[in-house]
């Protein structure tokens, strides 16, 4: 357990560090074969099982100076320095794309022995969406003999090696389908390993592009085994409900969730991490909610209006947990039983009306998306949710927290009025 944590510690911080450079994904990396300078870490019959040609790429003396103080900072554990030298290669507008991932096919090379070095050399390569490093990949994760970092590694990598299928795509070339169903069956071949690390890794890989009813079996076989918890396991099946491929999957998602939910123990999957979870999936657009089918909507829906939250704790103080806690799920309960946002904010403001609770309207409105809520209602309605803000403002004058949260509310309020006001 501890090298899967340390390891999803390591993609975590380096995803944080790729989404917070954005400048990286400026280049649209080309797909082509480039040259494969680790071919022999694994077996042959395996490198060459699917006939990938390879180019071969001289690396120029910047590349080669990168790599080896790429390899340098690795070799020392000086991950920080070996994150801005990977940030450098790949953001190198003199280097292609054969040549960026060729440097980092030699500092794989230059790293050989050493699982967890490489690893990390396989996540800064995923950015790159190296198709041609496919076979290698799929040798390294199927060989039993290699490091868990290592194998587990190239199982995330291959990830970004897989070509979306579309109608008229690349994907559709002998080439591509034949590199899609390998990456997909080293995948499976990964999902059953007894190494937790390397199985983890291969489902949520898989999760991302196998069939729903695959990932679905996948998931529930690896979540008995607590290799997963069910708050991972719902989290994946979410991704998978608006992308199904008919009504009759994404009903059977549905029952699955909620199947994992009530058969859940106390702690193992609380009801505001299930409605966090699935608010932060489906919520928020017309698009993804349109995407799931009425019948499947209404099964996640029933089960979600069972956990509405508390408005307060125990002592009866509303914190900005219990607020964001029932904002949240006023948002996605609503927005499952409607056809739309629109639908959606008429619904949650009847709801409102019908609690006659103004602790409630000043957590709606003191949300995220509390002033897109204030600015969808009618003039009348934002004149009630004031009346309710002012309410709650003389109930709360020995609550500072709930104090905090009127003046929110109040400034959601007011924007919404001037916005009104600067319409024509």
């Amino acid at each position: 357990m501890g090298a899967l944590v340390t390891t999803a510690l390591l993609v975590i911080a380096f995803a944080v560090w790729w989404i917070a450079t954005p400048s990286l994904r400026s280049e649209a990396p080309a797909r082509g074969p480039v040259s494969s300078l680790f071919r022999s870490m694994i077996p042959k019959a395996l490198a060459n099982n699917f006939g990938i040609p390879g180019d071969e790429v001289t690396i120029s003396s910047e590349g080669a100076d990168a790599q080896a103080r790429l390899v340098d900072a690795l070799l020392h554990g000086r991950f920080e320095e070996a994150d801005r030298i990977a940030k450098a290669i790949i953001e190198n507008g003199q280097f292609g794309n054969h040549e960026k991932q060729a440097v980092f096919h030699a500092a794989l090379e230059g790293l050989k022995g050493r699982g967890k070095e490489q690893a990390r050399i396989l996540d800064y390569l995923s950015m790159l969406a190296p198709s041609s490093l496919t076979n290698d990949l799929v040798g390294e994760l199927l060989n039993a003999f290699g490091s868990s970092e290592l194998r587990a590694a190239a199982a995330r990598t291959l990830g970004a090696a897989f070509i979306d299928p579309s109608p008229d795509g690349a994907d559709q070339t002998p080439m591509a389908r034949a590199r899609n169903a390998a990456i997909l069956d080293a995948l499976r071949a990964g999902i059953a390993s007894s190494d937790q690390n390397v199985a983890v890794s291969s489902l949520m890989t898989f999760s991302r592009i196998g069939p729903t009813e695959e990932v679905t079996a996948a998931l529930l076989k690896i979540q008995a085994r607590n290799w997963i918890d069910r708050t991972a396991a719902v989290r994946e099946l979410l991704i998978q409900m608006p992308a199904a491929n008919s009504a009759k999957e994404q009903v059977s998602l549905a029952k699955t969730i909620v199947r994992l939910s009530e058969g859940a123990t106390p702690g193992e999957l609380r009801p505001d991490e299930l409605v966090f979870t699935t608010s932060q999936s489906i919520s928020g657009s017309d698009i993804v909610i349109a995407r799931i089918s009425p019948d499947a909507r209404q099964i996640i829906a029933a089960h979600m209006i069972k956990l509405e939250p508390p408005i307060a704790d125990a002592s009866g103080t509303v914190t900005p947990a219990n607020a964001r806690g029932y904002a949240e799920w006023l948002k996605l309960t609503t927005e499952l039983t409607s056809s739309g946002i629109a639908e959606a904010n008429k619904r949650a403001f009847a709801a409102l009306q019908a609690a006659d609770d103004p602790r409630r309207v000043v957590a709606v409105l003191a949300a995220i998306s509390g002033p897109g809520f204030a600015g969808a209602v009618s003039p009348d309605e934002l004149k009630w949710l004031r009346g309710q803000v002012e309410r709650a403002a003389r109930e709360s004058h020995a609550a500072p927290l709930q104090a905090g949260m009127v003046q929110t509310a109040t400034e959601a309020i007011a924007a919404a009025e001037r916005e009104r006001h600067l319409q024509p």
